[in-house]
Parts: C-alpha cells; sequence; structure tokens
C-alpha cells in the first residue's frame, strides 16, 4: 500500500498545473477538528451537516473557520441537518 506524501506549501509552486481538491462532510460544529486536519488544497467541497442544532450562530462560526483557513475556494452543500439555510427559516437579520 503506498504512502500519501505531504509536501509544505511552497513546493506546490512547482507543480502550476494541478488542481488540489479536498472533501469533506458530517462536521458537525467541530470547527477546531476541520482547521487543525484540513489538508493543503485549492477548493475545500464540505458536503453538508455542518451543524448539529442549525442556529445561525453556529454558521456564523462556521463561516469564519472557514475564512481562517488557507484554501482559495470553499463550496458547501448544505446537508440533511442544516435546514438554516433554508430560506423560509431565515429573518430578515439573517
Amino acid at each position: 500500500m503506498s504512502k500519501a506524501i505531504q509536501l509544505p506549501p511552497h513546493s506546490m509552486a512547482n507543480y502550476p498545473l494541478k488542481l488540489r481538491i479536498a472533501c469533506t462532510s458530517d462536521i458537525f460544529d467541530h470547527t477546531t477538528k476541520l482547521s487543525d486536519s484540513c489538508p493543503l488544497a485549492d477548493v475545500l467541497i464540505i458536503a453538508g451537516n455542518i451543524s448539529r442544532n442549525s442556529k445561525w450562530t453556529d454558521i456564523v462560526r462556521f463561516e469564519k473557520c472557514l475564512n481562517d483557513l488557507p484554501i482559495k475556494y470553499k463550496i458547501l452543500i448544505p446537508g440533511s441537518s442544516d435546514i438554516c439555510f433554508n430560506l423560509e427559516n431565515l429573518t430578515n437579520e439573517q
């Protein structure tokens, strides 16, 4: 079984034509775990379930976590537990 090689960020400049994509799902409010374990990538895809309780404050905290990640493009696909993204559930303030 081959083992993946983790390259330091500065060495990625040697591979300008490569697109690095990281995917994850089911974060469930574990933003610290995401920021500590997210691999270096150009694109991060989060396929749902970022919050257990789907409160707007959880989403705001998650957005701060995403903004702190050194990844240029982030794609979030809300999951079944992320009902606060349903437009019917948003207030005018949100």
